[in-house]
């Protein structure tokens, strides 16, 4: 990875998709290695201080899985540690940057990450550049618009639970309360939903419906409508968006 951050940083830079992504995904890989190694090792301890019965066929066939799983985990680390050898804490506080300019080129995965976590995502890395806090506010809408153009049920998801009344987080907080936002997004989210969640989707409309003015609930329907069909197709809303999912998570990115 050290011998290769340069030219993939500019590449990003210039603008290639592939590089911005492999960067931003290396780099999280990285930054997270010693806080992963330290819980894997904590398993693997718990897993050989377990007493066995040797008796029973069932527990020794969950033993002897659970002894290939810390190898597995051991292998995994050792090839992380091969792709992070030599890292400073310079390149690595490159990672919210990185993740950024994933997000600026199109990558929804790491638009959906940026958004959500803003410069939370490296909190250490906060501590040090605090100008990264207005470089997230003064970005976020151009990154929403994109979204919504490229028809990113992600987004959709991430601004309706931004603007929920109470929101925590640093997109509610550059972003702001407001009840016709919410049910603006809410209502097309509900609009592509599919299957068992359009009841619960239907119970949280007609709260968010009772928040505003009726004049403004029609208007906001109109949009929805229009939205959908101009910019989300048939696509179904909760198909990318299930329940608890993780807009950092790298395993959501590589699928």
């Amino acid at each position: 990875m050290r011998r290769v951050f340069g030219e993939l940083r500019s590449r990003a830079d210039a603008g290639d998709v592939a590089a911005a992504t492999r960067l931003y995904q290396d780099l999280r890989t990285c930054a997270g290695l010693d806080q992963l190694e330290w819980f894997l090792t904590r398993a693997a301890d718990e897993t050989l201080a377990d007493k066995i019965d040797g008796s029973s066929a069932q527990s020794l066939e969950r033993y002897r899985l659970q002894l290939e799983a810390v190898e597995s985990h051991k292998q995994a680390i050792r090839k992380a540690r091969t792709l992070c050898d030599g890292l400073d804490r310079g390149i690595l506080d490159t990672q919210l940057p990185s993740l950024r300019r994933a997000a600026q080129l199109g990558e929804e995965h790491a638009r959906a990450c940026y958004l959500s976590s803003g410069p939370g995502y490296d909190a250490r890395g906060l501590m040090r550049h605090p100008e990264w806090i207005q470089e997230y506010r003064t970005g976020v809408r151009s990154l929403i618009d994109a979204g919504m153009a490229a028809g990113d049920w992600k987004v959709v998801d991430i601004l309706r639970r931004a603007y929920e009344p109470g929101a925590d987080g640093m997109l509610a907080g550059t972003l702001g309360p407001d009840a016709v936002q919410h049910y603006r997004y809410l209502k097309l989210y509900r609009l592509g939903a599919q299957g068992a969640r359009t009841a619960d989707m239907d119970r949280k409309l007609a709260l968010a419906a009772a928040r505003i003015r009726p004049e403004q609930r029609a208007d906001a329907d109109r949009w929805a409508q229009e939205t959908l069909q101009s910019q989300f197709g048939g696509s179904d809303s909760t198909e990318s968006t299930a329940p608890g999912w993780d807009p950092c998570s790298l395993a959501a990115s590589e699928e």
